[in-house]
């Protein structure tokens, strides 16, 4: 994970993430049901016209011709289409007002939440990167509902109906098919569950990054007037070349995973259209079984060869959203207690009652201050740089804490 300057920021799992995610999604649960109910439906209804397909293929191959079988099947194939169509229509529209309001929503809590942080969380943070994040968990939400509502919940729902459909006309093709499913959804999790850990360290790298060229950037005049090119243009380069590292890896090993991948498609091919034109030869499949096993097989082909990219986006959002939890997560560092009043001034009086303060566990700055101002009365503080002028000033606002003592 990334890390702010000084701020250590808690330890975030993917759970935590989706938590959120789903925290704010729950409003708008009724929509997110129509939605998933037209996409389990419309896919459903594409396998099935597949399997008419089939029957068409059947009734005009036999000897004697059946017109109107035909014109039935063919019937049954368009509405199947059609109803298909309305259902992508109606997950489309739904989905176009429901995700720009969750996005929003993130944002907002978000922003909300990160300026509640205390004054020395900024000051330990850079600024580049703290904007970065905030935008990364709402894009991350985005692309998580681009991959479950459009590509793993179609993907779900036409493998269990293919395995379904097939099992009624052989069940050893579609122990076949099952197998060869099985094997590549276990190489693609165990592919991408490595890749993720780059992502995450790749994710905190850019943040990284981001953050030293935003520094640079907002502090260019202390760079020129100190000297400071050199050392910059090191530190910056040497930044930037470990994130290419991480990009190299992570790019070696998908390439690894489609090599394995087409293996295990060129394998199951040829079993499951070699069983079938074995069971075609000996009368227990029809012409339109063995058309119907291939369409199937290319279906699942197309499907689950994304299946990597699939999971690689939805994790690469986990990854990137991980970075804005990690903020949401920590406590802020200066919290009114439990049932605490509004405050309210009813005269103008200031009281220090044996302040201390020290810096995260360093020097006291403040030690031990007694301070009494009056209404209306004007008070200068005078001392040395570093006497702790500036700092009496940031407890009085409650941009710090004060370790011991009382403010009044």
């Amino acid at each position: 994970m990334s890390r702010s300057r000084f701020l250590e920021m808690p330890v975030v799992t993917n759970r935590d993430t989706l938590r959120v995610i789903l925290a704010h999604m729950r409003p708008y649960s009724g929509r997110t049901v129509l939605i998933i109910v037209a996409i389990v439906l419309t896919e459903s209804f594409g396998v099935f016209a597949q399997w008419f397909y089939r029957q068409l293929i059947d009734v005009l191959s036999v000897a004697v011709r059946d017109p109107a079988a035909a014109y039935r099947t063919v019937a049954i194939i368009v509405g199947l289409h059609l109803l298909g169509w309305l259902g992508w229509r109606v997950a489309g529209y739904t989905t176009g007002r429901l995700l720009p309001r969750v996005m929003m929503d993130l944002e907002v809590s978000s922003f909300r939440y990160l300026i509640g942080h205390s004054y020395q969380f900024f000051a330990d943070s850079f600024a580049g990167s703290l904007v970065r994040r905030v935008g990364r968990l709402s894009r991350a939400y985005a692309d998580i509902v681009d991959v479950c509502q459009f590509r793993l919940l179609p993907l779900i729902v036409a493998s269990s109906w293919i395995l379904f459909l097939v099992s009624r006309r052989s069940p050893v093709i579609a122990l076949a098919f099952f197998v060869w499913i099985v094997l590549f959804v276990a190489l693609n999790f165990y592919t991408v569950r490595i890749r993720h850990r780059l992502r995450v360290e790749r994710a905190a790298k850019d943040s990284e990054v981001t953050g030293a060229l935003a520094d640079t950037l907002i502090n260019v005049v202390n760079v020129k007037l100190f000297s400071g090119f050199a050392r910059e243009v090191q530190r910056f380069t040497g930044l930037a070349d470990e994130r290419r590292a991480l990009y190299v890896r992570t790019w070696l090993v998908g390439e690894s995973n489609m090599l394995v991948q087409n293996i295990l498609m060129f394998v199951v091919e040829a079993v499951v259209m070699g069983g079938a034109v074995s069971l075609w030869s000996r009368g227990v499949l029809s012409v339109g079984d063995v058309v119907l096993f291939q369409t199937y097989l290319l279906a699942l082909f197309s499907k689950l060869f994304d299946f990597g990219k699939i999971l690689r986006p939805f994790y690469e959002a986990i990854a990137e959203a991980q970075e804005m939890v990690e903020i949401l997560q920590l406590p802020h560092g200066i919290q009114d207690r439990v049932g605490a009043k509004a405050l309210t001034v009813s005269h103008g009086d200031i009281l220090f009652d044996e302040v201390t303060f020290r810096y995260q566990g360093g020097r006291a700055i403040v030690k031990g201050v007694t301070l009494r101002v009056r209404s209306g009365e004007k008070v200068a503080l005078v001392g040395p740089s570093g006497a702790g002028k500036s700092t009496v000033v940031k407890l009085l606002l409650r941009l710090y804490e004060a370790t011991k003592g009382k403010l009044l």
